[in-house]
């Protein structure tokens, strides 16, 4: 219950992150329009330095008052970690027992679920192949999510050839798609699990690039392009999220090295890309014309990490998430312990049950009838 109601937050954390940016592309694009997008309605160049500083500085102002709206008016609550740990205290009358069967451990009984007990320092992370299944799923989705953002705009100038009005639409439709997917995400979820959920949104993702490598693309088709692309990178974060608290389980002692150590590695291998891209534009462009290289960019670039997280999905598709390396030798050395408890045992396996009567008196060295 506690994984699906962090799933529900991610939804609603995403939801929120989008909404975001389409607040972001919304100002832009009134900007662009009110300042006449330079005189230059075909393309953007240095005369719309004006258009972007003023977006710039609305972002900053509006990012600044929700932030103060947020540490001057959110309360944080209190934590007593002795009070969540401890369970709750049962006070029982001793007239109110009844004498129960006493029932002697067997070797079919399942031991005991030691993954709410069993802590996972940043050691055990990185020795956990779980660890780097769940962490190559999340950077590949941000990978996707990232590229389609940001050279989305340069594909539209490049290749397809736009006017200014549509570069700043078509960012607005992914994000308006985005959010779309994260309120579908929670009914789509009920018919399929999630993993299942995420092999859909790698497939929505290859019909895009399929798409954006077709020439010449019409508007009807640059807009479907951008409804996939939102649609296919957002299920994709928000269920690469859900993953990684699945892999973290109860071990939330440790869920921060989890999380910063996955967004150092998309940072950085996001960071990678985009300058290996921008540095490879003199090989990859014809002199100033980079209508190719950007379309390659655009459908067979994000096709890659596409491909990555589908190989993600399918290493994890037989993993139960959460039980880590440690779990699962603590819970074999459970059994064994269990095992040779019940072969050391006199007693045999058909007297697992003694039944006392409630008129018995049990004394120190026997039992007997009142």
């Amino acid at each position: 219950m506690n994984v699906i109601r962090l799933c529900i937050q991610f939804v609603y954390r995403y939801f929120f992150d989008v909404t975001s940016d389409v607040l972001v592309y919304i100002i832009a694009w009134a900007t662009f329009r009110a300042n006449g997008f330079g005189g230059n309605i075909d393309r953007i160049d240095p005369g719309d330095y004006i258009s972007f500083e003023v977006t710039t500085i609305f972002i900053l102002v509006i990012g600044t008052f929700f932030s103060l709206v947020f540490h001057v008016f959110t309360p944080e609550a209190s934590w007593n970690p002795s009070s969540e740990m401890l369970p709750n205290t049962i006070e029982e009358d001793e007239e109110s027992l009844v004498v129960q069967p006493i029932t002697m451990p067997s070797s079919t009984a399942e031991p005991e679920d030691l993954s709410l007990r069993i802590s996972m320092a940043w050691r055990d992370w990185v020795t956990e192949p779980q660890f780097y299944y769940i962490s190559l799923i999340y950077t590949s989705s941000r990978l996707v999510a990232n590229m389609a953002n940001i050279f989305m705009p340069v594909f539209l100038q490049e290749s397809a050839n736009v006017n200014q009005e549509l570069i700043t639409i078509i960012p607005l439709v992914m994000s308006l798609s985005g959010v779309a997917a994260s309120i579908l995400l929670k009914v789509f979820r009920k018919c399929a699990s999630k993993k299942a959920s995420m092999v859909i949104a790698i497939m929505i993702g290859f019909f895009a690039c399929s798409i954006a490598s077709v020439r010449p693309l019409s508007t009807y088709a640059i807009y479907l392009i951008a409804i996939l692309f939102g649609l296919s990178s957002s299920i994709l974060i928000i269920l690469s999220l859900a993953f990684t608290a699945d892999l973290i389980g109860y071990c939330t002692e440790s869920s921060a090295f989890v999380y910063g150590s996955m967004s150092f590695w998309d940072k950085l291998t996001n960071g990678l890309v985009v300058v290996v891209i921008q540095e490879l534009t003199e090989v990859g462009c014809d002199g100033d014309n980079c209508e190719i290289y950007y379309k390659r960019i655009v459908s067979i670039g994000i096709a890659v990490p596409l491909l990555f997280c589908l190989l993600g999905v399918i290493i994890i598709s037989s993993i139960k998430l959460g039980r880590t390396k440690k779990i699962r030798s603590k819970l074999s050395a459970s059994d064994e312990t269990i095992t040779t408890v019940n072969e050391s045992s006199p007693v045999s396996s058909d007297s697992s049950e003694f039944l006392i009567a409630t008129d018995s008196k049990m004394g120190y060295g026997a039992i007997t009838r009142l």
